[in-house]
């Protein structure tokens, strides 16, 4: 490779390690999350505001990517250790920790303001704390207790709300319905990824279940009963008026195939069986949210 060629490379590498540092893979399903809560929120047959609609993408996307950006300042030095890590932008030195915090907080602070001034001062409110408590409890709580998991669901539920304040309206049962579904729908989803990456998260000195669970079955059990807790959990937004059978049922066939994915992989304990409940989980919260969309957007 010539000069030429080498410092069109690294011209062409830091923009795109910026946008890296906001983790659009990982917030996309936050973002949809937002976008889904708002739309439930909406009384059947009213039409969303664009500019609302945009606002609340946009601003859940700067506020979870800042979040995101200072985060990995924050465990760059562990990041470097990490092997599914080590190519992120601080570690590979594509981007000085510095740096990424600065972006960071300016992208929080852009995505505050968008949400504050389109969609509300408590939906921007809510986003605030969950940076927050992302950044500033749930970050460093990883190295220190396995709590950190419990701790860290929250402000992985939380942007559903920040969708249902932007569309003005109150908190109430159902709200809430969504907020636990997705609190729940975490600890499978995470002590999947957790189990799968033991060897790292251990090199790093992450405390998380998997790695403190020499035999896996405390992380097993743990799994197993937020599978089961899971089906009732995903009942509730229909059976308080956010759906109609369509969803309350459809939802039952999915929190039942999930659980049966989660027993699966407590019983077997095998790298395979985690990652298919790590996959089945990606599909589960966009197909029980479609459910319930469609049902609340066509009045049923």
């Amino acid at each position: 490779m010539n000069s030429v060629t080498l410092t069109n490379a690294r011209s062409f590498s830091r923009p795109l390690a910026f946008i890296e540092l906001l983790k659009l893979r990982l917030n996309a399903l936050v973002i949809l999350a937002a976008l889904g809560g708002f739309f439930l929120a909406l009384p059947a047959g009213n039409a969303a505001d664009m500019l609302t609609l945009v606002a609340l993408g946009g601003g859940v996307l700067l506020s979870a990517g800042g979040a995101s950006a200072i985060n990995m300042a924050l465990e760059a030095h562990l990041d470097l250790v990490m092997e599914r890590t080590r190519t992120r932008p601080i570690p590979s030195g594509r981007v000085t920790k510095d740096e990424s915090i600065l972006f960071g907080a300016f992208s929080v602070l852009a995505g505050v303001l968008m949400l504050w001034a389109a969609c509300g001062a408590v939906a921007a409110s809510i986003s605030a704390a969950t940076v927050l408590i992302y950044a500033a409890i749930y970050t460093p709580l990883k190295t220190r207790h396995n709590v950190n998991t419990i701790v860290g669901a929250i402000p992985g539920a939380l942007p559903v709300l920040v969708g249902w304040a932007a569309a003005g309206a109150a908190f109430n049962a159902a709200a809430w319905s969504l907020f636990t579904l997705i609190f729940v729908w975490q600890f499978p989803h995470f002590l999947a990824i957790a189990t799968l990456y033991r060897e790292d998260y251990a090199r790093a000195g992450f405390r998380m279940l998997p790695v403190e669970d020499a035999t896996g079955l405390r992380t097993a059990h743990r799994a197993l009963l937020h599978g089961l807790i899971y089906i009732p959990v995903s009942l509730l937004p229909s059976a308080l008026g956010l759906g109609g059978e369509l969803s309350f049922y459809g939802n039952l066939v999915v929190a039942v195939l999930f659980l049966g994915c989660t027993l699966r992989a407590a019983f077997r304990r095998s790298e395979e069986s985690w990652r298919l409940l790590f996959r089945a989980s990606l599909l589960v919260l966009p197909v029980q949210f479609a459910l319930l969309l469609i049902d609340h957007m066509t009045g049923k």
